[in-house]
């Protein structure tokens, strides 16, 4: 199987004020095209095919970015949805 395997480093807010730095880890399965991410630990945070126009990565970067431009494609929620999460 070809992988592609991949990090890089992140910070997150600590207590006080500090930051602590972090890796973040990639492998990307070239052989059925699906990417997963992990953190340091080995826990997995999400996989996605990274073959399909439209996947859950590109339209996470799309909602993170939704501020920079007028997005068509980006909904605010309803209140169904809002009290989903409650």
């Amino acid at each position: 199987m070809s992988h592609t395997r991949e990090k890089i480093k992140y910070k997150t807010e600590g207590a006080y004020g500090s930051t602590e730095e972090h890796t973040l880890y990639m492998d990307m399965n070239n052989c059925c095209d699906i990417t997963t991410f992990y953190y340091e630990d080995g826990t997995p945070i999400f996989s996605f095919e990274d073959t399909l126009d439209d996947n859950i990565f590109e339209k996470m970067i799309e909602l993170a970015h939704s501020n920079e431009d007028d997005n068509p494609n980006i909904e605010n929620w309803n209140i169904d949805e809002l009290n989903n999460f409650k």
